[in-house]
């Protein structure tokens, strides 16, 4: 595992699915393509101004969606 972390690492990329982009140190954060499906639908699932709770959130599969794409007013992203 690298010592640093950051945009200047070895493991850094930058994701983007629905033009959604996350970018993220790959040997430090589990990611899968799986589920882009219902990432996309969650989007969809949450009206403008909704507060959105999202348990075990990572690094943001729905977190994100529910912000940009249904333009949720504030989420709250937990995770243990």
């Amino acid at each position: 595992i690298p010592q640093s972390t950051g945009p200047d690492s070895p493991g850094w990329i930058t994701v983007t699915e629905h033009k959604i982009s996350q970018s993220f140190d790959l040997t430090r954060v589990m990611f899968s393509r799986g589920n882009v499906t219902e990432k996309k639908r969650f989007g969809l699932l949450v009206q403008p101004d909704e507060y959105v709770l999202d348990m075990y959130a990572g690094i943001g599969y729905y977190t994100l969606p529910a912000l940009i794409r249904g333009r949720a007013r504030h989420v709250t992203a937990c995770e243990w």
